[in-house]
């Protein structure tokens, strides 16, 4: 209602009750991010998004490219 067209998370990798918790919440995985540093950490994350309203999963990969499976950004 304030206006967020999206929610979008990240989960560390492996941590399977946070996996499951967000998949029942309706997230889907955009892309695996490897070896990010979480607080001294280095961790591959699984980035996650909810579409909110009428938007779709195209079009926010549309105006976030880092996010595609494909990209190899940071």
């Amino acid at each position: 209602s304030a206006g967020a067209e999206w929610m979008r998370l990240c989960v560390v990798c492996g941590n399977e009750r946070a996996e499951r918790f967000w998949a029942r919440q309706g997230y889907t995985e955009t892309r695996v991010r490897r070896d990010v540093d979480t607080g001294g950490r280095i961790n591959d994350i699984r980035v996650l998004l909810k579409a909110l309203g009428s938007q779709t999963l195209g079009s926010y990969l549309e105006r976030v490219p880092r996010d595609r499976p494909e990209s190899e950004l940071a």
